[in-house]
């Protein structure tokens, strides 16, 4: 089911647009293998990958890559859970640090001053998870960032991708995502 999870992803993301908005909404089972298939993609096709990780640390997310054999050469992370489990960091490696998951606007910040040096053609922004920033944030906050930060991109052509765990995001959550979302790929264990 691995292949099948990866060609689905891989396969729906050739087929939206520059600028599209997409909800990635899959079983915990799948998550590492829906999160290779985006930076895959990504890959193959030759972009830029501002990945926003709230859910495992960076650093982590670059071993499990590379442990698969996938460039991670190509990836800019705004980390938000390294200071929370005990890691320090600077800026380094492609790796912008923020102290918390309730640090809306330094996300978007961080955001911007990547879009800033890899520049808005052909770059993915790949916001990993919508549920861990819903253990953090008030709803309205998160729909609002959520609103902001995917509609701004969209003006500018970038394709953003919302990962969201099947069972773990809050159903008023998982509604304002396909709303403001082009599209949602669901991926789940058929049967």
């Amino acid at each position: 089911m691995p292949v099948e999870v990866e060609r689905i992803v891989q396969q729906s993301l050739e087929e939206a647009a520059p600028n599209a908005a997409i909800a990635l909404m899959c079983d915990l089972n799948f998550y590492f293998q829906t999160m290779k298939a985006v930076v895959e993609y990504a890959n193959k096709q030759n972009k830029k990958v501002i990945y926003v990780t709230s859910t495992i640390p960076s650093s982590v997310i670059k071993q499990q890559l590379e442990a698969e054999g996938v460039s991670v050469s190509n990836l800019y992370f705004v980390d938000c859970i390294s200071f929370i489990v005990g890691s320090t960091g600077g800026e380094k490696d492609n790796t912008a640090y923020i102290e918390s998951p309730t640090m809306l606007e330094n996300i978007m910040l961080k955001v911007e001053t990547w879009l800033k040096q890899v520049g808005t053609k052909g770059t993915i922004l790949f916001l990993d998870a919508m549920n861990t920033l819903a253990m953090h944030n008030d709803e309205k906050a998160l729909s609002e960032f959520a609103y902001y930060l995917i509609n701004s991109l969209r003006v500018r052509q970038v394709m953003t991708l919302v990962l969201s765990i099947h069972e773990q995001t809050p159903e008023d959550l998982e509604v304002i995502l396909k709303l403001v979302c082009d599209s949602a790929i669901d991926v789940k264990e058929s049967g």
